[in-house]
């Protein structure tokens, strides 16, 4: 772990550089996050390699006030100087004696995580390589390791892209609409079942039942338990709304007037969550997000969208929608319910994005983007117009058709056998349906109202 002086002075020269990636901080503050993400057991201790002043001293309360470690709440941080302090003595002030020290420990690790632009955690990484203890290692920051690229002449021969499974996002709040609810179970439970995908949920709120079902079936969560910086712009978003002659003027879309996710500033809020996924810590190159009320069919992985979005690719939605051009030649209005994101470029346009999706204009619009659509799913239409790799018959065709959205083709998909099948019978439990709208589950109407529940988009049906 390092946030010294001298390496915080390192990374300004290294991030400036004309060929550099701009990585060497990356996630710095957001290691919980990143340990969560990567799955990083919380029984085992977590053994901080640092030369840090601040760590120094046999006390895992010091090396909370390092930058970076104070984030990971939900671990036992240990060190040499907690576990050894009468073994290091005899080397005090001899930096690079206790930097071997570390190096022993770490090289012996069930599990490492570094930064690869240091060289101290890239020799690491290819010696763990090398020996084969490199199963689960990652460096927090993501993108390339200088070190290797130097020695080798290859770009990053250390890629997780094609040698980790792929990791499948989506988000929740923690009061979702009973169908809802169960949709989500009924996406989870297939992922786990016929996929590889590593599912990751942004969950907006505090644990509760919902996110203890989650976990208990190895759903890795990262909470939103405080607002998102965005968070007033929403709030007065949805206090402004736009008005049916604003609608009828052609100054906002349908999606305005019909979307559910307009309900309240919390739906609102939720929907706007995907856009986060840049900042949050992952350090996968690439990451597939979905809404939840999809159901997969078969193993989805980042060689169906082969070769991978340059920024992100989505699929098409309305044909009436004006049309851009981009590498692959004109698309029309692209939808946001499925979408592989290229994590490490949007990261790079995420602050600009933000700003421009919150302006003052946009928000006044009660944050519809007019024939981009509304929301979010507008914003990216909008932002990302010329960086869009689309395809025609949805970005569900680009994998096969292995993601079957339930509010696309609801009568080829009989839950009840699905659940059967998967194991799944306790979905029901806290999600199922009652009153008026639990008799009409089988029906074809409850399907059409189930794109109108809170929280799904109607503009994510393919």
């Amino acid at each position: 772990m390092r946030s010294e002086a001298d390496w915080i002075a390192h990374c300004a020269r290294w991030d400036s550089m004309p060929a550099s990636p701009g990585n060497c901080l990356t996630n710095i503050d957001a290691i919980g996050n990143v340990f969560i993400i990567e799955g990083v057991d919380k029984k085992q201790p977590i053994y901080v390699a640092t030369s840090l002043e601040e760590a120094a001293g046999a006390s895992e309360g010091r090396l909370r006030k390092v930058r970076g470690l104070s984030t990971l709440t939900a671990y036992r941080l240990v060190s040499k100087e907690t576990i050894a302090a009468d073994v290091i003595a005899p080397f005090a002030g001899k930096r690079e004696l206790l930097a071997y020290i570390d190096l022993l420990v770490c090289d012996r690790a069930s599990r490492f995580a570094g930064n690869s632009v240091s060289t101290f955690s890239a020799y690491l990484l290819m010696r763990r390589r090398h020996i084969g203890l490199q199963r689960d290692d990652f460096w927090y920051n993501g993108g390339p390791i200088p070190l290797q690229s130097m020695m080798t002449g290859l770009l990053d021969p250390l890629s997780t892209s094609t040698e980790r499974p792929l990791k499948w996002v989506f988000t929740i709040n923690a009061n979702p609409t009973e169908a809802f609810e169960r949709a989500c179970k009924l996406a989870v439970t297939s992922a786990l079942a016929v996929t590889t995908l590593v599912p990751v949920c942004i969950f907006k709120g505090e644990q509760n039942y919902l996110s203890d079902w989650l976990a208990q079936r190895g759903v890795r969560i990262i909470f939103y338990s405080s607002e998102p910086s965005w968070s007033p712009s929403i709030h007065r978003a949805f206090l402004t709304g736009v008005g049916a002659d604003d609608a009828a003027a052609g100054n906002a879309s349908a999606g305005r007037h019909t979307s559910t996710n307009f309900r309240s500033a919390e739906t609102m809020a939720t929907t706007f969550l995907r856009i986060d996924i840049p900042a949050l810590g992952f350090v996968d190159e690439y990451v597939l997000y979905a809404d939840v009320d999809v159901l997969f069919t078969n193993d989805v992985s980042l060689a169906h969208f082969w070769p991978p979005p340059a920024m992100l690719a989505v699929g098409t939605e309305a044909a009436d929608r004006p049309t851009r051009r981009t590498s692959r030649g004109p698309i029309f209005y692209s939808n946001a319910g499925v979408m592989l994101l290229n994590v490490e470029a949007l990261r790079k346009t995420y602050s600009c994005f933000v700003r421009e999706t919150f302006s003052v204009e946009n928000v006044q619009r009660g944050l519809d983007f007019g024939s981009y659509g509304p929301l979010d799913q507008g914003a990216y239409n909008r932002f990302y117009q010329q960086m869009l790799d689309a395809e025609l018959g949805g970005v569900c065709a680009a994998a096969e058709g292995f993601v079957v959205l339930t509010a696309g083709e609801p009568e080829e998909i009989d839950l009840s056998v699905e659940e059967e099948e998967w194991g799944a019978g306790d979905i029901g439990e806290a999600g199922e349906e009652s009153g008026e709208e639990g008799e009409e589950e089988e029906s074809e109407e409850e399907e059409e109202d189930s794109g109108e529940e809170e929280g799904m988009e109607d503009d994510d049906e393919e």
